[in-house]
């Protein structure tokens, strides 16, 4: 039963990476998945097959929403965006809702601070377009987005996506990520640029980061709060940068209502 719920909530992280605005590594932090990953990661080797055995079943959740997932939620995005878009606000909003008691009067300037530096960041707009050219250089350069992926999904609330959509990359990530079969077999040395950035920083990013909430925890645990709020803001934003209708608006209202109460009564 464990392993099915685990592959489960491995779906959920996958979802949160294709989602525009929402960070794996967030949907993790919500579904209490986050601390025991990065103890895992992190110490891989002390207890090998148990952890690889953990790693594995939300690893596979994870390829089974990219690989297939990406596709429905991309339909979705398409044809139903606002919709989509506020259950998710509505999800992660439930989920934090009782972290909330965790910030004291001492924390308020980091907590704010970091909100409103993250969001500046995440509102950047640049004309950027990445396209592979087969390059040395793109091997190198694709190694570094494998290790921002990485970076970005292990720390909650930085969006990936965001990121990505600033360094003009995030199309040609989403085409990999759907067409993963693909490229293994045309391009197998890109899959493996790609692949190696992503493995050493999810390994150097976990290390870090399973050391600051040993040694820092409430203050990690502010800096990860305030960073899923930033991510909620911007995804709240986003919705409106693309035309709708008013009947869209009052139905996206809804669904983030019920996503807001579904998710709190089962963080609760």
């Amino acid at each position: 039963m464990k392993t099915l719920e685990y592959i489960f909530k491995g779906i959920l992280i996958g979802i949160g990476k294709v989602i525009p605005g929402v960070s794996g590594s967030l949907i993790a932090y919500a579904l209490g998945l986050y601390e025991p990953c990065i103890e895992a990661i992190s110490n891989l080797f002390k207890n090998f097959k148990y952890n690889l055995y953990f790693l594995g079943k939300i690893a596979l959740g994870i390829l089974i929403s990219i690989m297939l997932g990406s596709k429905i939620i991309d339909y979705f995005l398409t044809n139903h965006y606002m919709i989509t878009m506020f259950t998710f606000v509505g999800l992660i909003l439930g989920t934090l809702y009782p972290s909330f008691n965790k910030i004291y009067k001492k924390d308020l300037l980091l907590f704010i601070g970091s909100i409103l530096i993250t969001l500046f960041i995440f509102l950047q707009t640049t004309n950027l377009t990445y396209t592979f050219s087969n390059h040395i250089y793109d091997y190198i350069y694709i190694f570094f987005i494998g290790f921002l992926d990485a970076l970005t999904m292990i720390i909650p609330g930085i969006s990936g996506t965001a990121i990505f959509m600033i360094l003009g990359c995030y199309n040609f990530l989403l085409d990999v990520f759907q067409n993963i079969l693909k490229y293994m077999i045309t391009n197998p040395l890109m899959i493996f640029s790609l692949g190696s950035g992503l493995i050493s920083g999810i390994f150097i990013t976990s290390k870090l980061i399973n050391y600051l909430l040993k040694k820092y925890k409430h203050k990690i645990e502010v800096l990860i709060l305030s960073f899923s709020i930033s991510s909620v803001i911007y995804l709240f934003i986003k919705t409106f940068y693309t035309s709708f209708y008013l009947i869209e608006f009052f139905e996206g209202i809804i669904f983030l209502i019920v996503g807001y109460v579904i998710s709190f009564i089962f963080s609760s």
